[in-house]
């Protein structure tokens, strides 16, 4: 599975399973997900980041939306796998810990979208708004892959479906300039074509 989602160098790849643990990723996911992967604890865990990481509200725009999925998808999976004690530690601990789970764990939402946009805020890109396609993976009932890619339906400034603050340095300190798409331009100026991958890659650099 690791060389297929190596393959995917558009945007974020990674697989979790119903816990929302991230079991394996690309290397744009890593570095997009990298405030999950730096909490403490394996496997990193989007639903303890969404809801014990104050980071995850500056990284989710839309905070109350995605914490509402997660709660979704973790009802969802408490549904096909009753017996996981795993998932009941990792229910119990967010209702021990989050007045926020606690609340919406109570509302018994079951109802989730596996494709859609969404929009994120990076520290390093900034504002992405990003398409998203979740496929239940048949051979491994319970795991879902997830894949993202740049809104080909947004026309923000720069027509990409990101708001950069700008190219991402290099380690030296000098900007990097990206390769540039000549065929779109925001006030003028042509638009990096690779900006979203040579930025977060910048990130994992740094991080």
């Amino acid at each position: 599975m690791q060389w297929a989602l190596n393959a995917v160098t558009a945007g974020p790849a990674f697989v979790r399973n119903g816990r929302m643990d991230l079991l394996a990723a690309n290397a744009l996911a890593r570095a997009f997900y990298g405030d999950v992967y730096d909490m403490p604890g394996q496997p990193p865990n989007i639903a303890r980041f969404t809801f014990l990481d104050d980071r995850a509200h500056e990284f989710y725009p839309d905070w109350d939306m995605f914490a509402d999925v997660t709660v979704a998808i973790l009802r969802t999976e408490a549904g096909r796998d009753p017996h996981n004690k795993e998932l009941h530690d990792l229910i119990g601990e967010l209702s021990t810990r989050s007045t926020e789970f606690r609340s919406r764990w109570g509302a018994h939402n079951v109802r989730h979208h596996g494709t859609g946009i969404k929009t994120f805020h990076h520290r390093v890109v900034g504002d992405v708004t990003l398409a998203y396609e979740g496929l239940d993976m048949a051979a491994e009932p319970g795991l879902t892959l997830t894949i993202y890619a740049p809104n080909p339906d947004r026309h923000p400034r720069n027509g990409c479906g990101y708001s950069p603050r700008g190219p991402p340095p290099t380690t030296n300190g000098h900007r990097r300039t990206p390769a540039t798409n000549h065929n779109t331009h925001s006030a003028g100026r042509p638009v990096p074509s690779d900006w979203l991958p040579s930025a977060i890659a910048f990130s994992t650099d740094v991080a």
